[in-house]
């Protein structure tokens, strides 16, 4: 799928070589109890998606370590843990990445919905206005990984929702006119855990 990808006219990014190279660098990318991204696993993939978007949009500025302070604090075992039922024996400390000086985001996401679309909408407004507006069809790893302290800290009310196991919603590019449209998907989702290859009409899990 990678190689095919690779080949068609999408431009398309795929972290794990750089995520391989800091984790070299001992930097944690992932949690010990948890399938996701740590925020520093976060940063490596946010690098990426803005030196491929600079190619396009070259006065964004994108974010830095530099932009953030570091602290260490304790994280609850996640979803890994739990599928391994040691959720009351393993705890690990992370780091935790705070932006420097006032952030962007103007409010909270607000939830939304549109009719005929079975996802929820996370609309953010920020005071990002010379910037150009941001979609993400994406899932838990941008919702509420890489979205919050990176993609909503440099773009223009940035809108996310799930990508639906692939059906990609025109209606809500045509609604939003986002300059820039992000499709992000975790591997695990090139078959879905419902039987459904990528891309093809699947029940609403949620």
């Amino acid at each position: 799928m990678s190689s095919r990808l690779e080949r068609s006219t999408l431009e398309f990014i795929n972290p794990k070589a750089a995520l391989l190279a800091a984790k070299q660098n001992n930097i944690r990318v992932y949690f010990e109890g948890d399938s996701h991204w740590t925020q520093r696993g976060a940063l490596v993939a946010y690098e990426l998606l803005m030196e491929r978007i600079r190619r396009r949009f070259p006065d964004i500025v994108a974010r830095t370590i530099d932009d953030y302070s570091v602290r260490i604090e304790l994280h609850p075992p996640a979803d890994l843990a739990r599928q391994l039922t040691l959720e009351g024996e393993l705890q690990y400390s992370i780091d935790r990445l705070e932006p420097r000086g006032p952030k962007h985001q103007l409010a909270p996401a607000a939830t939304t919905s549109r009719p005929g679309w079975p996802w929820r909408l996370s609309e953010v407004r920020t005071d990002l206005r010379d910037r150009p507006r941001l979609l993400i069809f994406g899932d838990s790893f941008a919702d509420y990984v890489l979205g919050p302290n990176f993609l909503y800290e440099t773009f223009r009310d940035p809108v996310w929702t799930h990508h639906n196991l692939g059906t990609f919603n025109f209606e809500l590019v045509k609604e939003l006119r986002p300059d820039i449209v992000i499709f992000q998907f975790a591997e695990r989702y090139l078959h879905s855990p419902w039987g459904v290859p990528m891309g093809m009409d699947a029940p609403n899990p949620r």
